[in-house]
């Protein structure tokens, strides 16, 4: 209702907690993604995996906020071997529980463990129809592994008796697989997944362009005006995801989205401060304010921007 209204007067009016809360179980990684900053090397901050404890505090003070939790930021979360329990515990308060992976250490007996953790939704990278276009970009990737997690998925379900986690497989389109969309879908389609979606993909300095650009426009987050390449759209100047949703680092830092990678507009940590605290300091009220996202890289590469 605060970013309804704040659309309607063009100017940001805040009068609730954010209901949405991006958990990061780990910054680290199993794959080296191009134009990922972990896959990259250039993540700056620290490299662990959220421990139980940390979990316990951060799910304690949101939880009286919190309507749906994604346990993604940076990194593979199924590295954490703490995962399926933080999913668990926050299941059984009746959170709405998410993740993202890349899929390569899902083997059946932890197919079974996710799905008797209460996982509602579990989104699989799936970014090519064979293994030499997947691994171009999920470099040290094995396409075979991340097919095979989804039927393990499927399989655990049926052995259960259960109708989630819902699967989702998503595919960001690049040159090299651009042409490989209707075999992506009917290898979805095989596969049984709930839901498919493709998104564009997010590219670091594109001002000069990218060999993982793709040649439709429509495929692109980007398109070249003269000699360069630009953004399409534009910064919105009432961000939605200020109004509702939160990122927390492994090392319990608040962030104000998933975009901001290396923690640079850190609000404040919540394993030292109350999320009342956090949410009304005036760090958080100065980055709220509209004029702001005009200027942050952040927002120009955000791929909800339209």
């Amino acid at each position: 209702m605060s970013y309804i209204l704040s659309k309607i007067i063009g100017k940001d009016i805040f009068f609730a907690y954010p209901y949405f809360y991006s958990i990061e179980p780990s910054s680290l990684c199993n794959l080296r993604c191009p134009q990922c900053p972990s896959g990259r090397g250039e993540l700056t901050r620290k490299k662990d995996f959220l421990q139980m404890e940390d979990f316990d505090l951060i799910l304690k003070k949101i939880s009286p906020y919190a309507l749906h939790i994604n346990f993604y930021l940076q990194g593979e979360p199924f590295l954490n071997s703490l995962l399926i329990k933080m999913i668990k515990k926050s299941s059984k308060q009746g959170i709405f529980t998410s993740t993202s992976t890349n899929a390569q250490v899902i083997s059946l007996e932890m197919a079974r463990e996710i799905v008797k953790s209460g996982l509602n939704h579990l989104i699989v990278s799936i970014d090519g129809a064979t293994q030499s276009s997947y691994e171009k970009y999920r470099v040290g990737g094995d396409l075979q592994k991340a097919l095979q997690a989804i039927e393990n998925i499927n399989k655990a379900k049926k052995e259960l008796n259960k109708t989630f986690p819902k699967i989702e497989m998503q595919t960001l389109i690049f040159s090299h697989n651009e042409n490989e969309i209707e075999e992506i879908k009917r290898l979805a389609k095989q596969l049984n997944v709930d839901k498919q979606t493709f998104k564009t993909a997010q590219i670091y300095h594109y001002e000069e362009g990218n060999e993982l650009m793709p040649q439709k426009e429509e495929f692109s987050r980007y398109q070249k005006i003269g000699q360069k390449y630009v953004r399409k759209g534009q910064t919105p100047r009432v961000c939605r995801s200020l109004h509702s949703s939160l990122a927390i680092t492994v090392e319990g830092d608040v962030i104000p989205c998933v975009f901001d990678k290396n923690a640079e507009f850190a609000f404040g940590n919540l394993l030292q401060s109350s999320l009342k605290e956090i949410w009304n300091s005036s760090v958080a009220k100065q980055f709220r304010k509209n004029k702001t996202l005009q200027k942050m890289t952040m927002c120009d590469n955000c791929a909800y921007r339209k």
